[in-house]
């Protein structure tokens, strides 16, 4: 298993696991069975989010992913410290960041306090929003 895709902390998963996973569903970069182009990423690749540390570990080459869809509830992130509490509909690890990569390759600390909508302004790549890095 590469270690880019390694857990560290006190993840406590099963060896050959990862927490980091990418968003399907509606908006996402990865929406459909055909993929998309780069400039469908409207949003700019800098402003939306490719991979991020999913609630759960999962076998890094089984092809599994995050669910997402903009009406429903956010998916459970942050997931390698043990610890997790819940913030508004979202779960977080113990950890003070959810890690992730943006599409332009720029790795990113998204604090848990963020705002529910500014995190889904930052999964959905072409809804004409974007935050500030300073707000995550």
């Amino acid at each position: 298993m590469p270690k880019t895709y390694q857990s560290w902390g006190d993840a406590g998963n099963e060896p050959y696991t990862t927490f980091f996973q990418v968003l399907v569903g509606a908006g996402t970069v990865f929406e459909g069975t055909k993929g998309i182009k780069s400039d469908e990423i409207t949003d700019g690749a800098s402003n939306t989010i490719l991979v991020i540390e999913a609630g759960d570990a999962v076998p890094w080459t089984k092809p599994a992913d995050i669910s997402f869809a903009p009406d429903q509830s956010l998916p459970p992130l942050g997931g390698m410290i043990k610890e997790r509490f819940r913030f508004s509909t979202l779960t977080f690890g113990g950890s003070k960041d959810i890690l992730s990569v943006f599409a332009d390759g720029s790795v990113h600390h998204i604090k848990k306090t963020i705002d529910e909508e500014k995190l889904r302004r930052l999964i959905i790549r072409n809804d004409g929003q974007t935050v500030d890095p300073t707000e995550f």
